[in-house]
């Protein structure tokens, strides 16, 4: 998964980077926010890690624009400040989760994966720039609208539930067409439908996953 990092401290920075690598993270660390909403702009990402006091640009100026942009992708404040006033202006911006610093980093790790397990509950399931709205059945990619149909949505379900994990046909097919009796080859044609809008890997032996970006 994808996290973008604004934070113009440099020693803290480096470890934010450091800690979140070792965590599997693909991490960009920028120190400058208005260069980080230029990147936010041309790449997808899964997780914002923002600092409010920023030259150039103040942080919660970040976080309203980038929340104009995308209303789902998550954001966690991690900054100094710690008054009650800087909190509530944050998650009326629409901030997910606010960190005061000092920040224990086994801490931080928890409160990231807490806010990526509700992001992963929503309606709304971003795989990189593509987005599977499970909830009116149809995924958005490219600016373009596809609707699924009710046996590609629950496939889909089922897949998003299990988000970077292997599932096989075993486990599918119950949950999508309840106790028909459908053969694999079936499912198979169906994958083959979305892996032409999504990330879809058949995993030899193991199922199918659908692969974060």
């Amino acid at each position: 998964m994808r996290v973008l990092i604004v934070e113009d401290d440099r020693l803290l920075g480096e470890t934010l980077k450091e800690v979140l690598e070792g965590e599997g993270f693909e991490v960009v660390w920028i120190r400058d926010s208005t260069l980080a909403l230029e990147t936010f702009k041309k790449n997808p990402f899964d997780l914002i890690i923002l600092d409010l006091i920023m030259p150039k640009k103040r942080g919660e100026e970040l976080l309203r624009e980038v929340r104009e942009m995308d209303e789902d992708v998550p954001i966690i404040v991690l900054t100094a400040k710690a008054r009650l006033y800087d909190k509530k202006v944050c998650f009326s911006l629409g901030a997910d989760d606010y960190i005061t610093k000092p920040v224990e980093m086994e801490e931080l790790l928890l409160r990231i994966r807490a806010v990526l397990k509700r992001a992963r509950r929503s309606d709304i399931v971003k795989v990189g720039d593509t987005k599977i709205n499970l909830k009116e059945g149809y995924v958005e990619k490219e600016g373009r609208i596809y609707v699924l149909s009710k046996v590609e949505l629950e496939i889909l379900k089922v897949l998003t539930q299990n988000l970077g994990k292997a599932v096989n046909s075993k486990e599918i097919i119950p949950k999508v067409w309840g106790d028909r009796e459908v053969s694999d080859s079936l499912l198979r044609v169906y994958i083959k439908r979305l892996r032409k809008l999504l990330p879809i890997e058949n995993l030899k032996g193991r199922g199918y996953r659908l692969r974060p970006l």
